[in-house]
């Protein structure tokens, strides 16, 4: 989780036009732990496959993942998954969803979020060509901040961000029914999914 040095909230001066900045932070961050995971008595542990990682974020985070997974100009090949939290695609110039190779998506938003409409991940969910990935969870009770975080935030949305990473990263076939069981449309949840041909 990089600090960001205008955005990150303690100390960030709030200058959110720093976002385009922080695509290239994160690939900084990415090279920083595989290089770390990789010397004698390393500090953290060895990345399974540096090629194949992860992003997630959460609202300008949530941007900045999108960006470093779909936008032209931002992204890093070696993202395969990309999971944003009320995020969307916003604030970054350029051309998003270009070439073939791109990363899966999880997309999680609640519905009566007042600070960034639920629009922005449905339009992010939708606009994933087909033939990718792509998963959209749908909370129906929260707003912005308190389904992610402090004393409201829900552990099925953990729950539902592990078995997506187990999916996609580890390529655990089981996690699908983990990520489906935890996504079903209960208790004030909707989940959308559209997967590759391979099911």
């Amino acid at each position: 989780a990089p600090e960001h040095p205008h955005t990150t909230g303690h100390g960030g001066d709030g200058q959110r036009g720093d976002l385009t900045n922080q695509p290239a932070d994160l690939t900084f961050v990415a090279d920083q732990v595989v290089a770390l995971g990789s010397t004698v008595r390393a500090p953290t542990p060895a990345v399974r496959d540096p090629q194949r990682i992860a992003v997630v974020g959460h609202s300008d985070g949530g941007l900045t993942a999108t960006a470093f997974g779909y936008g032209q100009q931002f992204r890093d090949p070696r993202v395969v998954a990309v999971a944003s939290l009320t995020g969307g695609v916003a604030l970054f110039p350029g051309r998003f969803f270009v070439g073939d190779d791109l990363p899966a998506l999880l997309a999680v938003h609640a519905r009566d979020d007042r600070t960034n409409p639920y629009s922005a991940s449905a339009n992010l969910f939708h606009s994933v060509p087909t033939g990718r990935p792509a998963f959209l969870l749908s909370l129906d009770n929260g707003d912005h901040i308190d389904p992610y975080m402090f004393g409201t935030g829900r552990v099925d949305v953990g729950d539902a961000i592990a078995a997506y990473l187990d999916l996609v990263i580890a390529q655990d076939p089981a996690a699908r029914a983990r990520l489906e069981h935890v996504a079903q449309p209960r208790g004030g949840r909707g989940f959308d999914q559209r997967l590759d041909a391979g099911g």
